[in-house]
């Protein structure tokens, strides 16, 4: 998350300055995202030239869109104005039309007439890796103004478990680079053919580690991360505390609670008071569930009876499969049964064909030797002039013949 703020081309002229920063961070180790809020100053130098647009760059990418939270800031009521340093007051509220953009004042941890809107225009560009939100007022800030911007968004890929070989102990490493020139180098290289082609370092906005020289200040670079309940911290960053974290990005309390990293550059940096593009650092934190004896043993129970209940699933489905085979070879069985009779009958059938065949050749056989005797008869009779007695009599002939030979065959 390398905070690099730098003003748009029409503003370049347009001198400013970061006056109080906080990122608050709600890491979600399982899913490794996690969710943001970002609230901070930005101040207009007097007889400065205005400034209407400015960009904020993090080298890692924002799904979804920015939601503009700029509204909180007209209710003294909004949780995480009641954990300022010091007092919060709102000192002139938003107009009650809803559909028109309006502006109030308010005070903060030492800081006073503090412009806020209804609405800021906050749209987001990814490319490669890094995310750009475009930053746009209602109205320009002019100089010897301040105005206070607030913005939500969520991350991906920032969370990974360095350990994943091991399900029951994870450990969990997220780590946030602020202010790294080699960042920038690469983004700048990204977005040229996209983007804001033109920036340079000049354009960059400063950020001021304290708005006042009182060491005790709660003001300036201020970054808290946020661990989930049931986790523990087990390294952090230099110069940074571990205290309970127990409330949700919403201000819900959180029972249990969990653990936060708190880092403020006044502190790193040593009376350092403006932090630019090669002060670079970075923000880490590892961390791991809670172990409890019970729990992990309770656990490791669930799942071996979770195991021993799938095997016993599995060879359940295995033994209703032998079943399921055995049946169907029986039927394949009876149906092979089926055809072997069907073709013994059919082979049968074949012979009683072959038969009957035969008896009708013969027939026609002994048929044809009559009718040719027949013909001889009639042709001797002819030839010896046979009395016309003979040749009535031939028909009677004929049929006895046939008789005789029907009864021997």
């Amino acid at each position: 998350m390398l905070v690099l703020f730098y003003k748009s081309e029409r503003d370049a002229q347009c001198e400013c300055t970061i006056l109080k920063f906080v990122d608050r961070i709600w890491l979600q180790p399982q899913s490794e995202e996690a969710d943001a809020l970002r609230f901070f100053v930005i101040e207009v130098a007097q007889n400065s030239a205005p400034l209407h647009r400015f960009h904020m760059l993090l080298p890692h990418v924002i799904t979804g869109a920015v939601e503009d939270l700029s509204y909180t800031c007209d209710n003294d009521r909004y949780y995480w104005n009641t954990v300022a340093g010091g007092e919060y007051r709102v000192d002139k509220s938003l107009d009650e039309n809803p559909n028109q953009i309006s502006s109030g004042l308010f005070y903060e941890d030492g800081i006073d007439n503090i412009r806020f809107f209804s609405k800021c225009d906050q749209e987001v560009h990814c490319v490669a890796n890094f995310s750009v939100v475009d930053i746009r007022f209602p109205e320009p800030i002019l100089g010897g103004q301040r105005v206070e911007v607030r913005s939500r968004f969520h991350m991906d890929k920032v969370v990974f478990n360095k350990f994943p070989q091991y399900k029951l102990s994870p450990l969990y490493h997220s780590e946030f680079c602020y202010l790294d020139r080699s960042d920038f180098e690469n983004y700048r290289t990204a977005m040229r053919p996209f983007f804001d082609a033109n920036i340079t370092l000049a354009r960059e906005i400063p950020i001021w580690t304290l708005f006042n020289e009182d060491p005790t200040h709660p003001g300036g670079f201020d970054i808290w991360m946020n661990v989930p309940p049931g986790h523990v911290i087990t390294e952090k960053s230099e110069q940074s505390a571990t205290k309970t974290s127990d409330h949700d990005i919403d201000g819900n309390l959180l029972i249990p609670s969990g653990e936060k990293i708190i880092w403020r550059a006044r502190l790193f940096k040593d009376g350092r008071r403006e932090l630019k593009l090669d002060d670079g650092f970075k923000i880490s934190a590892e961390f791991g569930p809670v172990f409890d004896v019970r729990e992990q043993l309770e656990r490791m129970e669930r799942g071996l009876n979770e195991n021993i209940k799938q095997v016993a699933e599995k060879q359940q489905e295995d033994g209703r499969t032998i079943v399921t085979i055995v049946h169907e070879q029986q039927e394949q069985e009876q149906h092979i049964e089926k055809l072997t009779d069907n073709v013994d009958r059919l082979v049968s059938s074949v012979r009683e064909v072959r038969a009957e065949t035969t008896h009708l050749a013969s027939e026609m056989t002994h048929l044809a030797v009559v009718e040719k005797l027949s013909l001889i008869v009639a042709t001797i009779g002819l030839v010896t002039g046979v009395s016309g007695i003979l040749i009535a009599l031939l028909p009677s002939i004929l049929a006895t013949l046939r008789q005789i030979f029907t009864v021997t065959r």
